[in-house]
């Protein structure tokens, strides 16, 4: 699956502040093991206007279980 939409960072380090963005993923799920288990990775760009541009990458995954 592909999504792209708008986020809202709240940033409560020093330089706090409240800032907008969007985010852009992709969500992949793996079912090496029947449908009962499986695997899913979802990697994403992120891109923060503060007094500039700022972007970053991070991932997210985990274990699907099916029934």
């Amino acid at each position: 699956m592909v999504g792209v939409g708008p986020e809202v960072v709240r940033n409560t380090g020093a330089n706090g502040g409240t800032y907008f963005g969007g985010e852009m993923a992709l969500d992949f799920m793996f079912w090496p093991w029947g449908r009962r288990v499986g695997l899913w990775v979802e990697p994403e760009y992120d891109l923060i206007f503060h007094d500039r541009a700022s972007g970053g990458i991070g991932t997210t995954g985990g274990v699907l279980l099916g029934w």
